[in-house]
C-alpha cells in the first residue's frame, strides 16, 4: 500500500466460473439475507512440521472463500485434534461470527484421502441458498420453500479440466487486472485479502491456546 504496487496472492480455489456464479447470486441477492456459511477441506498431508502447520497451510483458502461470500469475520473459536500417531494438529473446527450477522463453521482436516470432493462450500440466507462441491465441480442452488433445484456441473462451467486451472485462472486473472490499470486496493485476491486471512487463523490459532473466543480485530494491535 505505501509503495502504491499491486499485490496479488494466490487464494486460487475461488477464481473458477461456478465460485464466480455463486457469488453472483449473492450479490443478486437471490439467498436473500445471509444467515449461515459452512465450509471444509480435507487433503492427505502426513508432513510433522509446526503444530499449527495444517491451520496455516490449509486455511488461507478457506478463510478467503468464506470471506468472499460472507465478508469479514469478527471473532473466531477453534478447536483442533491429532489423529492417531500425529504429532501436530491435523484436524480443525472454527466457529465464527462475520461482521454482518453471519455465522459460520469451518472443518478441515489433515488425515483424509481425497478420493471423492475434497472441498465443499454452503451458503444460506432466507431466500435459498447454494452448494458448491471442489470450488469448479459442481453448483447447485436450493430455492427456499421450492421442492426444485438448479444444478450445474463441469464442463458447464468453461469446461475446467481439473484443479491445476484454478491456479490458470487465478494467474490469468491479475495479469488481466494490472494490464487494465486496476488499482492495486481493487486487486481480486489482493495482499490485503491474503492478509485478513491470516488475521483470522491467528486469532483461531490463540483461540486454541487460551480455549477462548477471539476477537480479529484484536490481533496485531499490541504490536
Amino acid at each position: 500500500r505505501d509503495l502504491n504496487r499491486c499485490l496479488g496472492v494466490n487464494l486460487n480455489h475461488r477464481f473458477t466460473p461456478a465460485a464466480e456464479l455463486a457469488k453472483k447470486w449473492v450479490t443478486q441477492g437471490r439467498l436473500g439475507h445471509l444467515l449461515f456459511v459452512n465450509m471444509s477441506m480435507w487433503i492427505k498431508n502426513r508432513t510433522e512440521s509446526a503444530p499449527y502447520f495444517q491451520i496455516k497451510a490449509l486455511h488461507p483458502h478457506t478463510i478467503d472463500v468464506m470471506r468472499y461470500y460472507c465478508g469479514d469475520i469478527e471473532a473466531v473459536q477453534c478447536f483442533a485434534a491429532k489423529a492417531p500417531g500425529r504429532k501436530i494438529w491435523s484436524t480443525a473446527h472454527f466457529n465464527m461470527k462475520f461482521v454482518n450477522g453471519v455465522v459460520g463453521g469451518l472443518t478441515g482436516s489433515y488425515d483424509i484421502e481425497r478420493g471423492h470432493p475434497m472441498e465443499r462450500c454452503e451458503v444460506a440466507g432466507v431466500g435459498g441458498r447454494f452448494v458448491l462441491e471442489d470450488m469448479w465441480r459442481e453448483l447447485t442452488f436450493y430455492p427456499a420453500g421450492n421442492l426444485e433445484k438448479i444444478a450445474y456441473s463441469n464442463p458447464t462451467f468453461g469446461g475446467m479440466r481439473d484443479f491445476e486451472d484454478t491456479f490458470r485462472n487465478r494467474i490469468d486473472k491479475f495479469l488481466r487486472q494490472v494490464d487494465a490499470g486496476v488499482s492495486p486496493e481493487d486487486i481480486d485476491g489482493s495482499g490485503a485479502d491474503g492478509l485478513a486471512a491470516q488475521k483470522v487463523l491467528a486469532a483461531a490459532i490463540e483461540s486454541i491456546e487460551s480455549g477462548t473466543v477471539v476477537p480479529v480485530k484484536a490481533i496485531g494491535e499490541s504490536k
